[in-house]
């Protein structure tokens, strides 16, 4: 799902729109843990998120450091992928 949104992204910016990606970080996914469905995890999940989130969006990474491989395999190949370079 990442490397879909990420390209979604890249041809957002080659037409000239500004683009925010929000997405879950280590601190998020670790609040989620394994079974997204628990019910018990939903408040930690939440508190955890409207936290990160702030965060995130005052400090946002680059897009470089997040871009999808320029050439990505079908599923289920283990064809090569090339990473762009970053800088």
């Amino acid at each position: 799902m990442t490397r879909r949104c990420l390209r979604e992204v890249e041809k957002l910016h080659r037409l000239g729109t500004e683009v925010t990606v929000l997405g879950p970080g280590p601190e998020d996914l670790a609040a989620m843990g394994s079974n997204l469905m628990a019910a018990p995890r939903r408040r930690e999940v939440l508190e955890t998120s409207l936290r990160t989130s702030v965060a995130a969006l005052v400090d946002p990474e680059p897009l470089a450091q997040l871009s999808p491989p320029t050439s990505v395999a079908p599923r289920g190949s283990a064809g090569p992928r090339h990473y762009p370079e970053a800088g």
